[in-house]
């Protein structure tokens, strides 16, 4: 990709300033391809689905922060990304399924996170 930086952490900085800054098509290519090259990068991911999302492409956003659930499902900043994304495209059930079952480092017998309802 043409003037992306050569360090994976920079283009991801990059990605993240380009999303918060309002130019969103540029974050969501830099994205989509830092993701093409780095596909278990839990970050990259979680960017990439908030862009795409951002963007109005919610399906695919939807896809991409599923997927990196299937993932990664015992990390929270995943997790929560996947519930934060389901409320705000309106998919409650999907949500409130997430809400019940928190993430799998969350052990009955080391509780971080109580199972929650919308």
């Amino acid at each position: 990709m043409a003037g992306a930086p050569r360090s994976e952490r920079l283009s991801l900085v990059k990605a993240q300033f380009l999303a918060a800054t309002g130019a969103i098509e540029a974050s969501v290519g830099l994205f989509e391809h830092l993701r093409a090259a780095n596909p278990f990068s839990a970050r990259i991911a979680i960017g990439c689905a908030a862009a795409l999302f951002d963007s109005g492409r919610t399906r695919e956003a939807l896809s991409v922060i599923d997927a990196a659930h299937r993932l990664w499902p015992a990390l929270i900043l995943v997790w929560s990304e996947c519930v934060r994304l389901n409320v705000a495209a309106r998919n409650f059930e999907r949500a409130q399924r997430l809400l019940e079952a928190p993430p799998t480092a969350s052990t009955p017998a080391r509780r971080t996170l109580a199972p929650r309802q919308l």
